[in-house]
Parts: C-alpha cells; sequence; structure tokens
C-alpha cells in the first residue's frame, strides 16, 4: 500500500476574540467543518483553523517518543491557538513544501474517515493518520470528537516527535479543569473493557459492544488497516488480538502495560495510550452511547513484525 502525499483544499460563530469566524462560516456537517479544518492545516492558517475551537474545546497530545507522561499535554480554548502556530512553525506553512503524508486506507475506506454524513450523534469523529518524517514528526493519528454547532469538542493526538520531549509534563504545571457531571455509566462500561482485556475475557469484552458498533485500526507497520463491524466481526478482531498478544509472550508476560488513559465521561469517551510486547506503540479513542455501549472505537498501532495478521 503506497503512502499518498496529502493535498489539502482550501476549502456558531466562535471564538476568544480575536480569530472569531465570519458570519458566511456556518457549517451544517460534520464534514463541511472537516473541510474547513483540513484545508486550514494544510495551508497553515492558524486564524481558518481556529473557526472550528471555542473556548471549552480541549486538544490532548501525547507524544510516543518520550519516557514516563512527560509528553502529555493539554491545551484549552486559546492555548489551542498557540499549540498550532508552534506546529506549523515546525512543519512549515504551507504544509506542502514539506513531507506531510497521509498514508491510504485499504479496503475501500478514505484516510481520513468522516462521520456521520449529516446531524450529529454518537457516532460524530473523524479518524486521521499522518506523518512528515523530513519535519521530524514520525506516526501520528488524531481522533476528533464533535459537538453542537460543528465545533470540536475534544482532540486526541498520539504522536511521536522527539524534539518535542521535555523534563516535566506540561500538564503537571497547569492541568485543564474540564472535569463535569461524572457519569457511572460510561466509568463501569470502561472498568468493564479493561479488566475484560487485561484478563482476555472475550466473553465479557463483548457485552461492551452492540451490532452497529464499528471498531477501525490502523497499523503504522505496513500501514495496514481494516475496519470491523457488528458483533461477530469484533470479536474475531479480540481473538486475533489476544492471539497475537499471547504469541509475542516472554516467559508468562505479554508486556501489556497502560501509558496513559482518560476517562471522560463529559465526552462520552475513553483516550488509552497502551503497548505490549506484540504492539510496542497503541492507541485507541473509543466512543460511548448514552447505554455506555462502544459505538465506535479507533485503533492506530504500531505492530512488532510477523503480528499483523490480527487486523
Amino acid at each position: 500500500m503506497k503512502a499518498v502525499a496529502i493535498a489539502f483544499g482550501v476549502a456558531g460563530v466562535t471564538l476568544f476574540g480575536c480569530s472569531s469566524a465570519p458570519p458566511s462560516y456556518n457549517p451544517t456537517s460534520v464534514g463541511e467543518a472537516w473541510a474547513n479544518h483540513f484545508g486550514a492545516f494544510g495551508a497553515g492558517d492558524v486564524d481558518k483553523i481556529m473557526w472550528d475551537y471555542d473556548d471549552e474545546s480541549v486538544v490532548a497530545v501525547f507524544n510516543d517518543a518520550c519516557t514516563e507522561e512527560t509528553g502529555y499535554a493539554e491545551y484549552k480554548g486559546l492555548e489551542i491557538k498557540d499549540f498550532f502556530e508552534a506546529l506549523f512553525s515546525r512543519l512549515g506553512s504551507p504544509q506542502s513544501n514539506g513531507t506531510l503524508t497521509v498514508p491510504e486506507f485499504s479496503g475501500g475506506d478514505t484516510n481520513p474517515i468522516v462521520e456521520p454524513t449529516e446531524s450529529l450523534d454518537s457516532t460524530a469523529n473523524v479518524f486521521l493518520v499522518w506523518n512528515s518524517v523530513g519535519e521530524g514528526v514520525g506516526a501520528t493519528t488524531d481522533t476528533f470528537l464533535w459537538k453542537q454547532g460543528y465545533k470540536v469538542m475534544k482532540q486526541n493526538i498520539v504522536t511521536n516527535e522527539i524534539s518535542q520531549c521535555t523534563a516535566v509534563s506540561r500538564v503537571e504545571q497547569k492541568r485543564t479543569e474540564r472535569r463535569l457531571q461524572e457519569s457511572t455509566i460510561i466509568e463501569e462500561a470502561w472498568e468493564n473493557h479493561l479488566n475484560s482485556f487485561g484478563g482476555q475475557n472475550l466473553t465479557s469484552i463483548m457485552f461492551d459492544y452492540v451490532a452497529t458498533s464499528v471498531i477501525r485500526v490502523f497499523d503504522n507497520n505496513g500501514n495496514i488497516y481494516s475496519t470491523h463491524t457488528g458483533l461477530a466481526e469484533i470479536e474475531a478482531m479480540f481473538v486475533g488480538l489476544f492471539e497475537a498478544i499471547n504469541a509475542a509472550k516472554i516467559g508468562d508476560e505479554t508486556g501489556v502495560e497502560v501509558r496513559k488513559v482518560e476517562v471522560e465521561p463529559e465526552y462520552k469517551s475513553v483516550f488509552l495510550v497502551w503497548k505490549s510486547f506484540s504492539h510496542p506503540k497503541a492507541t485507541d479513542t473509543f466512543l460511548f452511547d448514552d447505554a455506555g455501549k462502544i459505538v465506535r472505537q479507533n485503533i492506530a498501532v504500531t505492530t512488532k513484525a510477523g503480528t499483523q495478521a490480527w487486523v
């Protein structure tokens, strides 16, 4: 599967008093909002990219190149503008001057995945995989969650950028205060999922899914992409995943370790970064419905050679 150089087309009211969207910008779908974001990112246009965020939007970044949690940061409101200004400075603007690449998805799906096509529901997300190796940015994945007004509610980024590792976690310096009312439904669902995954309990892990659930997986090792829809396909995926994890055991140890987890009832979501001997790098973003069922799960991994069969 080839990787293609990214091609950007430069295609409510926000925000912050300095990057307000014009009256003509009033997206009526996730796709319209995403078109603005994608075009603005490609052009390195910070003001335009901020049209899709508001004061409550949060961007969470986990830099997998760093040790411990020193590579984790959260940006809220105007801090997001600072984040993009710094990123664009490193990438170069417009991005077409650099090596920014979006790998092709196999199976007929397009990178990125944008859904739903109309309105907003619990599945509203964009799943993007990219890199800019020439500028020092390795395998990177973003999942965007959306809210009313088609603004970005939460953006989870896992990247690999050694130049941005620092001695102190930005979150330890200033942690975003954004916790709303707790949801025991989401928390209990996550507890079941985490315990079931750790115990490789196929029966109980399937309690977390419904017939319309979709899991999307991208493996940076070989640019392999797969979609698993419905209970039968998802169960088969977990069978293959557990087999791959067990095949890479060292003694009795699988090497499974959670590097970062954010359980976020306010977004009906969980942001997870983990690893194992079979999967040295892995990240998931889970989207839950009101009943605490996982309706979408976006996974990006870098597998050890020989373990790709599970996808």
